[in-house]
């Protein structure tokens, strides 16, 4: 458990875009938090076997059953989910983009931040990121490695840009263990949408 709450530690100070946010986005998403966001367990085909339909605030993502909420992971997330035996780790960050102020944040400007995060922590190795438009909305995709103690830990990244909000999803287990959980990791970050798509998709 001591090893999780270091896992934990390691987010917090990877997530470096929004940290820096407005203290409204805090209160909002430890409020949707608090709540836990609404569970769903659609038709089976929408939804995996062994998964659950996740919608908090303005997106969607499927998630699976052997998850559970918490609120231990990160201050700003708006979904922190977990399960402590199978060394598994998720938050989801959402931030409306401020408009009027200007938003000048991107999502490679987000990656390159993310990656700064990491090296301070003793990264050992990063994916060049992948960018698509996913469910639309333009995703970009990597995965790190990072030294910790004498353990690697695996790191899954995405983030999300609507025309409305960065999304930002990081998904992380011991490295030893990431074969057993890419088919998980790979239906969750693939679900990810917009509850109003056509809205917010980014022109």
């Amino acid at each position: 458990m001591k090893f999780s709450l270091r896992l934990a530690t390691l987010v917090l100070a990877a997530m470096v875009w929004t940290a820096c946010g407005s203290d409204n986005v805090q209160q909002k998403n430890q409020t949707d938090a608090n709540k836990g966001g609404e569970s769903k367990q659609a038709s089976s085909e929408t939804i995996p076997a062994d998964f659950l339909l996740r919608t908090v605030n303005a997106y969607q993502v499927v998630i699976p059953k052997y998850l559970s909420d918490v609120q231990d992971l990160n201050a700003v997330a708006s979904l922190q989910c977990k399960n402590a035996e199978k060394e598994f780790y998720l938050i989801v960050i959402d931030e409306p983009k401020e408009k009027e102020k200007g938003d000048k944040k991107s999502l490679t400007a987000f990656y390159d931040m993310m990656i700064k995060g990491l090296i301070g922590e003793n990264i050992v190795s990063a994916t060049q990121p992948i960018t698509q438009k996913s469910n639309n909305v333009e995703k970009m995709q990597w995965e790190a490695v990072a030294q910790i103690e004498n353990v690697r830990v695996q790191y899954y990244m995405a983030a999300f840009e609507s025309e409305t909000h960065f999304y930002q999803l990081v998904i992380w287990m011991y490295e030893d263990d990431k074969d057993a959980f890419v088919k998980d990791v790979q239906t969750i970050i693939q679900s990810f949408k917009e509850k109003d798509t056509k809205k917010n998709l980014v022109k």
